[in-house]
């Protein structure tokens, strides 16, 4: 896949772009990822930040964009075509029916069968495209302290996780390192526990909006050393939580 230059006008405003690398993660035995992440400096992406009041000691916490996925213009356009292609079909459906007989439709010599075959294939195929790229992780943000001159990454380091809807339209997941695991499936990462979801759902009343991810390992970019030790993190609770 060509490697395409981002311009840095388009991001965040004023702010200066920085250059972040593209890392891979290397894959080790039992579909862990190597520590280790070599990649040259390809693209240019400016570091956005966010101020959240969402510290439990009440201390302003800042979101850091620390990774973007390759293909996240690819995903959303082909979810906006899709859902675009249905909503067209769907429209169109009654005003056809409701003037079948005319002869404007008859002479367009439309088979019935084959028109709601059709709008059945758009639904379907929508369905499906959704079921398999709603996991696709986008951007990954990561939550530290300003007070806080290094930021050390451990099992308690919350981090906030965009996918897409349906609707092509963001889905943002904020959960702690502690409470993903690694997800059985060959387009799956992360997964977030089950008593993790339960307690989201007792306390606070809400579901979370996405419980799977697909992390693309292979040309995101972004920060390289941060996003291995966040992997290194979930790697280790799932190997520690298999040893229980």
């Amino acid at each position: 896949m060509p490697i395409i230059p981002m311009n840095p006008r388009l991001l965040s405003g004023n702010r200066t772009a920085t250059a972040l690398k593209p890392f891979i993660l290397p894959m080790g035995k039992n579909g862990l990822a190597k520590d280790r992440l070599k990649w040259p400096i390809a693209r240019y992406m400016s570091t956005s930040t966010s101020k959240t009041p969402t510290a439990a000691d009440g201390s302003i916490e800042d979101e850091k964009l620390i990774y973007s996925a390759p293909n996240a213009p690819t995903v959303k356009l082909l979810k906006m075509f899709s859902i675009s292609s249905l909503g067209i079909a769907s429209l169109s459906a009654p005003p056809i029916f409701y003037f079948w007989n005319t002869p404007a439709i008859q002479a367009a010599d439309i088979n019935g069968y084959m028109f709601i075959g059709a709008l059945v294939a758009s639904t379907c195929s929508t369905g499906v495209l959704h079921k398999f790229l709603s996991p696709y992780v986008n951007q990954v943000y990561l939550h530290h302290s300003k007070n806080k001159s290094l930021q050390t990454i451990s099992p308690n380091t919350k981090i906030t996780l965009e996918t897409l809807d349906v609707l092509a339209r963001k889905k943002r997941t904020t959960i702690k390192l502690r409470d993903l695991t690694l997800a059985n499936g060959s387009w799956l990462t992360w997964r977030i526990k089950k008593d993790a979801i339960e307690k989201q759902t007792k306390l606070r009343h809400e579901d979370f909006p996405q419980t799977k991810f697909w992390l693309d390992q292979r040309g995101g970019v972004g920060d390289i050393e941060t996003m291995s030790k966040i992997v290194k993190v979930v790697d280790e609770e799932y190997k520690s939580g298999r040893m229980l």
